[in-house]
């Protein structure tokens, strides 16, 4: 695998030969295979990648939110702030999550707790980490909610996930995460199922959130290939494109063309196996039209039997 490790002193995090495997009925599969990156204090790094290249399991590993039947396997190593976040007991980890690392899960509708109101679950995370009393948490996540942008936070505080919209949703996912102002942020794919409106303004809303820490907050940002990926305005210092779980290259954000092509290969866990068939712009017409709005067919590539190759080089041009 290529060396993704950047020429850092001291940086905030680092992840060195992370491998997670999956016991199943079919035998062992391994989504996360040997992934080492840094990210400096301040930095934000994008892990980009197609569905099921095991993004979200790498942003997860990192807070050690792997469950049975995955594995974290002997030999991996996630450095936090000088601390090795896999040998550290129940009481230190439960010290970092919320507090000094916080995460930004792919569907707020399930991440969050539906029996409890919004402005209930930001205040958990302040007594959690606090000795404040529940007004004073209470307090700080109306007015957490009041600086992601939701309108009315007193009353949105007593509300239920879903008497909130996607976008709300959403928000109070983010101030959950930023309300203890953690030094390293994990957002896996934060704008997903977001029109593109939405998705606008929460990027910013990240971004201001991280200018206005006194420290400068790290990010870990997961998203798919650079073409799907927000406006350059909101690019991130770094990306990773990962394939069928390696990193095959590390580089500037810049380096990436607007519009890369993908490289379909036996390695990918999704490759295609019908005959591509040209675009028909919508009303087209003419005895080809109904031909080729067929889909193409695809088949999704099992991890435990995917060949022996080597994942060394770029697999993205």
């Amino acid at each position: 695998m290529t060396d993704t490790r950047s020429p850092m002193s001291d940086p905030l995090l680092s992840l060195r030969d992370v491998r997670v495997t999956f016991r199943t009925a079919d035998g062992l599969i391994t989504p996360v295979d040997g992934v080492s990156f840094d990210i400096a204090r301040g930095e934000t790094l994008a892990l980009v990648g197609e569905s099921g290249c095991g993004k979200s399991l790498t942003a997860l590993t990192i807070l050690r939110l792997i469950e049975s039947p995955g594995r974290i396997e002997p030999g991996s190593q996630i450095l936090f702030d000088g601390s090795d976040v896999l040998t550290l007991d129940d009481k230190a980890l439960r010290g970092i999550r919320g507090r000094q690392a916080a995460m930004i899960f792919q569907e707020p509708m399930t991440a969050l707790n539906p029996v409890y109101s919004a402005g209930e679950q930001i205040a958990e995370v302040v007594r959690t980490h606090t000795d404040g009393g529940r007004k004073a948490a209470w307090d700080k996540a109306v007015a957490m909610l009041g600086a992601v942008g939701i309108p009315s936070p007193e009353i949105r505080a007593k509300q239920f996930p879903h008497q909130l919209s996607g976008g709300m949703r959403q928000r109070v996912m983010i101030a959950m995460a930023l309300v203890m102002n953690p030094s390293l942020l994990i957002a896996d794919e934060p704008t997903t199922a977001l029109d593109v409106t939405i998705q606008a303004q929460l990027l910013d809303l990240l971004r201001e959130a991280q200018k206005a820490r006194q420290a400068p907050t790290s990010s870990c940002v997961t998203s798919h290939w650079p073409k799907h990926a927000p406006p350059s305005a909101h690019a991130p210092d770094r990306s990773n494109p990962a394939n069928a779980a390696p990193i095959t290259k590390a580089g500037d954000a810049t380096v990436f063309p607007s519009k890369p092509a993908l490289v379909r290969d036996e390695r990918l866990p999704f490759a295609a196996c019908g005959q591509s068939r040209r675009l028909v712009p919508l009303g087209s017409r003419g005895a080809g039209a109904r031909e080729a709005h067929r889909p193409t067919h695809t088949a999704v590539r099992r991890l435990h039997r995917l060949p022996l190759v080597s994942c060394d080089g770029p697999r993205i041009v």
